[in-house]
């Protein structure tokens, strides 16, 4: 998804042009292991685990040691390496794992523990997997007021490590571990505070040789002295905070503010979006492009150069064959960005449900 492939390579080469993309010889720095190690080498926190396990035989050492720890964890995560949005993730509630087993022991019953986060996974696919790609095994990082949020840099051609934007991830899944969406930028009550630990990877990143975008994702749990923010993932591509937060910028023509944690137009006004590239509903199905300009317009959620705030849709080529869309919800604070979005799906719905009943 986005990552650079060799046929890039090979074209750009053909060309006689530079590739302003990561090479994908240094792909592994955007894997589950390169990630943990990258974070190691930055000296940022990170959960306890394991990486570079092989397989299921490794996993199971790797699980034995860390229950043998003084700190012993509620749940583990365990990630394939290559796997993207969550679906290479199981979790492993410790407690079906009995009080001190060993490694045999953990081995016999990873079918029976594995809780899988992407739909119809099973044991035998899941091993075939692990076995293909490797990965690694942490500790699950639980709280009651826990965030996902994410940070996007960039390596120019000079080799100078540049901030893009902060984004708060919508999750969704058995497990809250499934991308559905963002809102941006992240909480003002931590975005800073991320942005060191990022540019730390950057710069690890930058001696490695890596070029061009990428993020870093967090897990942060909110405790009785503060944020504390984990490292958890690098992904070495565009993702899905792209799309949204450059049709802000075309839009407004303004600009991410690292140091204030905020988007300001030209004129100074703080901007947010809530954005989603996964609303789906069937009933969408009724409704062409077409459709959806007219009702933007006639509801007066269409976005307004003059107000510069509003509704924006993009990936409407699925939406009549799988009812499927996304939208980026531009306003003037968190709020009005959320509600720009309720009233979108609302008016949406509506219109769909109305024009079912009008072909009845």
């Amino acid at each position: 998804m986005f990552n650079t492939s060799d046929d890039e390579v090979m074209l750009a080469v053909a060309l006689g042009i530079p590739l302003y993309a990561c090479d994908p010889a240094l792909s592994d720095w955007g894997s589950k292991s390169g990630s943990r190690r990258a974070f190691a080498e930055a000296g940022i926190a990170f959960p306890v685990g394991r990486e570079d396990l092989p397989d299921l035989d490794a996993l199971a050492e790797a699980i034995a040691d860390l229950l043998d720890r003084p700190s012993r964890p509620r749940r583990l995560v365990v990630k394939i390496n290559e796997g993207f949005s969550g679906d290479g993730n199981a979790v492993i509630d410790v407690a079906d794992l009995g009080s001190c087993p060993d490694a045999r022991q953990v081995r016999e019953r990873l079918p029976a523990v594995l809780r899988y986060e992407a739909a119809g996974m099973d044991f035998i696919a899941y091993q075939r997997l692990f076995v293909r790609h490797g990965g690694i095994v942490e500790y699950w990082l639980d709280g009651r007021n826990k965030r996902t949020p994410s940070v996007q840099l960039r390596i120019n051609p000079l080799g100078e490590v540049e901030w893009i934007s902060s984004h708060d991830q919508i999750m969704a899944g058995p497990n809250s571990q499934v991308f559905q969406g963002s809102t941006f930028p992240a909480d003002e009550c931590y975005a800073r505070a991320l942005h060191e630990p990022a540019l730390r990877v950057g710069e690890v990143l930058r001696r490695h040789g890596v070029l061009g975008r990428f993020s870093v994702d967090f897990v942060s749990v909110l405790g009785d002295d503060g944020w504390d923010h984990q490292a958890i993932e690098i992904n070495l591509r565009k993702g899905g905070t792209t799309m949204p937060y450059q049709m802000l910028q075309f839009l407004t023509n303004g600009r991410y503010d690292p140091g204030l944690g905020l988007f300001l137009t030209p004129v100074g006004q703080v901007r947010h979006y809530y954005a989603t590239d996964n609303l789906v509903d069937p009933l969408y199905r009724r409704l062409i492009p077409d459709d959806l300009i007219d009702i933007l317009v006639a509801r007066r959620l269409h976005f307004d150069e003059t107000r510069q705030q509003g509704v924006v849709f993009n990936l409407i080529g699925a939406l009549s064959e799988f009812g499927k869309l996304g939208l980026v919800c531009i306003g003037d604070s968190p709020a009005t960005a959320r509600r720009l979005f309720e009233d979108s799906v609302a008016t949406l719905t509506e219109e769909a449900q109305a024009d079912r009943r009008v072909d009845r």
